[in-house]
């Protein structure tokens, strides 16, 4: 099974794992690291190569990070150098509940990170309406 990480700012990642987790129930190979203080990347460093090493046996690693070019994705990309992942930026909750809810079906990395990228860009909608 491919394992997820979500990665982000304050507690974005562990509150949308959380909400993951209330829709589809309590998920194995499924990991929230929250950066907390963007001053200090360097340490997050050794922490999340041993949760990434963890989420990892043997089928890779789908990350979701909340923003690109932001901390957290700084931090992962020194981390996954010759690493099987297929990081992900700007996740939504339907990207994530495709990932989980397709990961035991699918070996394929690329195909579950491209399937959670539809996903999540299917369920954005706008909807203008006027008060008052």
């Amino acid at each position: 099974m491919i394992g997820v990480l979500l990665l982000g700012h304050a507690r974005i990642a562990s509150e949308t794992k959380q909400a993951v987790e209330h829709i589809l129930g309590e998920q194995a190979q499924f990991k929230a690291v929250d950066i907390i203080n963007s001053d200090i990347p360097d340490e997050e460093d050794t922490g999340l190569s041993a949760v990434l090493d963890n989420l990892n046996q043997g089928q890779g690693v789908l990350i979701l990070v909340d923003l690109l070019g932001a901390t957290p994705w700084n931090i992962v990309n020194r981390v996954v150098v010759n690493q099987h992942v297929a990081l992900l930026s700007g996740f939504n909750v339907p990207a994530v509940v495709r990932a989980i809810s397709l990961r035991q079906e699918c070996a394929d990395l690329n195909q579950l990170a491209q399937s959670s990228v539809e996903a999540g860009k299917h369920y954005m909608r706008l909807q203008m309406a006027e008060f008052g």
